[in-house]
């Protein structure tokens, strides 16, 4: 049996943000607030810029933090990465996807560990005013720690 800090393998985040929209020359900013549903609702924390790619795509980095404080065991995630979105549109109401990864500390109460923590998901969004939507997401997201490889999460 794994030790308690191998449970965050995989998980589905469903994500219920406050989604805030700021754009300037052509970038967006955003600010995502949530819960990561895998067994311990960790809180979702996430900051990402976006800007077009071309056609349908737009893409941007991100600072993501996960926190799970329960019983003072407490377990994190603080990273930065890159994510890739289709259909995210100028429409006042419209659905998307996505797909990133994001490098960073994943920590327990006892270690530390660099990790990569992938995504991959949707969302819907509503803007009701150009510089400002709110949406909701859900992400499939595993976390990756140490160096054995997304490949095998559970050697």
């Amino acid at each position: 049996m794994p030790p308690p800090t191998r449970h965050w393998g995989l998980a589905t985040l469903l994500f219920v943000p406050a989604t805030l929209v700021a754009q300037g020359d052509g970038r967006e900013m955003e600010l995502h607030l949530g819960r990561w549903y895998n067994g311990n609702r960790a809180d979702v924390y996430e900051f990402r810029t976006s800007s077009r790619l071309g056609g349908q795509f737009t893409h941007g980095f991100a600072a993501a933090v996960l926190v799970h404080d329960s019983l003072g065991r407490r377990r994190a995630f603080y990273g930065l990465g890159y994510e890739l979105q289709g259909w995210r549109g100028r429409a006042t109401l419209g659905p998307y996807a996505l797909a990133g990864l994001d490098l960073g500390l994943s920590t327990d109460t006892s270690t530390q560990e660099l990790a990569a923590l992938w995504s991959i998901g949707g969302g819907l969004e509503w803007r009701p005013i150009s510089w400002f939507a709110i949406g909701s997401e859900v992400r499939y997201r595993l976390e990756d720690r140490g160096p054995r490889g997304f490949w095998r999460p559970r050697s």
